[in-house]
């Protein structure tokens, strides 16, 4: 989502409460809400940009592509990130895939990573979270207060929605599962500074 009267750029991550900022961030952006099919508009509802040719996940390199480092370089640009297990849980059972139970076996295979929305085409791989061309992090955990400092920072008054409530709740994830995903997101857990979860009392 792309704002140019007050210049942001947001990269919505799926799964990162990315629905609420842009509800929120609405009246400021480029951005026209599309409802397609199954979609009701509020919890669940996708954005276009004609003239970029972006849409509501679109990556940072695709901004890059159509913007141009000048212009890009004028936005600040902000996403919001979420620890990888709860945001594995949720993705896996998002709406859209008509999942209606937790299954751990079908979860393994429904896993891919934040850094690829976030760097440019043929990026290197980053080693420190300022090689990242992300001007403002919000975190999922305390989003709340995260977004009403950046909604401060471009000057705006707004309020965080909460919406695309989650409808099943998943269980706790199994220790393998737990490990697997630590394995495999082992990079942005090191940027982003999460920790493993702890395992469920008994």
């Amino acid at each position: 989502m792309i704002g140019t009267s007050r210049s942001f750029l947001f990269i919505h991550i799926p799964k990162t409460g990315g629905n609420s900022i842009a509800s929120a961030l609405e009246p400021w952006a480029d951005d026209q809400r599309v409802i397609n099919g199954g979609q009701d508009g509020v919890d669940r509802f996708e954005l276009r940009n004609k003239d970029l040719g972006t849409s509501k996940h679109s990556p940072y390199w695709m901004y890059l592509n159509a913007l141009g480092d000048e212009a890009t370089g004028q936005l600040t640009v902000t996403t919001c990130v979420r620890d990888p297990w709860s945001r594995m849980q949720s993705l896996y059972l998002s709406p859209h895939r008509g999942v209606r139970a937790f299954d751990p076996d079908d979860f393994v295979g429904n896993q891919y990573s934040m850094l690829a929305y976030l760097l440019p085409q043929r990026a290197p791989v980053p080693t420190r979270r300022s090689e990242l061309p992300i001007d403002r992090f919000l975190r999922f955990e305390h989003l709340a207060s995260d977004f009403a400092q950046f909604a401060e920072l471009l000057r705006i008054e707004t309020s965080l929605p909460h919406v695309n409530r989650r409808v099943i709740q998943p269980p706790p994830l199994e220790p393998e599962l737990v490990d697997l995903i630590a394995d495999r997101f082992a990079l942005e857990i090191d940027l982003f500074e999460y920790r493993i979860p702890s395992p469920p009392i008994p």
